[in-house]
């Protein structure tokens, strides 16, 4: 945490209520069934999606959960967990957010996702700043929870994705469980409209370059 976030961000972080720092990124896959047994190898696997975000200031993550028939897991996804969790966050007196992610340009590095950002800014009345993490070096607190879910889940059989929610929920045994919010279709929002309708210029830039937004 020193060497990447720098400790005056967490120490601000820990005592200073109107400032948050955290991390996101996407679990790998969860599928159903899962076991050990090997003939669930073979079996046709259900995915749930598991998309995490931990708060370095007040050392609560939250889990932002949905299956493959609900939503993909692109950036409008990605999008709604963010926006969901800064209104969360506003409701609790936060009017500035450090968020720190890795470089995966179809969820994380894209103009939705900034979209979303200055959509959020404006009309919750927060300031935002988005740091992407060097390639090689992004490993962080979020890891943690999806090493944390990893280990919980062995040697227990999977069925259902609801069960995936419980396990989840229960996977954190020291310190603050998870808080988990199970969406669906309908919890998702269109943010492409943003950009695609919008009079500004997303292409190009004021000397005629194109805009490589996985390069910003």
């Amino acid at each position: 945490v020193l060497g990447v976030f720098g400790f005056l961000w967490t120490e601000r972080a820990e005592i200073d209520p109107k400032f948050c720092v955290a991390v996101f990124d996407l679990q790998k896959v969860l599928t159903s069934p899962q076991s050990e047994v090997s003939s669930f190898y073979y079996k046709r696997k259900f995915a749930s999606y598991n998309f995490t975000i931990y708060d370095i200031g007040q050392k609560q993550g939250y889990c932002f959960m949905w299956t493959e028939t609900d939503a993909n897991r692109g950036s409008n996804e990605i999008s709604t967990c963010l926006l969901k969790f800064i209104k969360i966050m506003k409701e609790s007196g936060s009017e500035e957010f450090s968020f720190f992610s890795d470089n995966c340009a179809g969820q994380n590095r894209n103009r939705y996702i900034y979209a979303m950002w200055e959509h959020a800014a404006f009309t919750l009345k927060v300031n935002i700043k988005h740091t992407f993490l060097e390639k090689g070096h992004t490993q962080n607190e979020g890891d943690s929870m999806h090493a944390t879910i990893e280990c919980s889940k062995k040697h227990k059989t999977i069925y259902i994705p609801a069960q995936w929610f419980t396990l989840v929920r229960c996977a954190k045994i020291h310190g603050k469980s998870y808080i988990v919010f199970e969406l669906s279709h309908e919890d998702f929002l269109d943010f492409k409209p943003l950009v695609e309708n919008s009079q500004l210029n997303w292409k190009t830039s004021t000397d005629n370059n194109i805009i490589k937004w996985n390069k910003v």
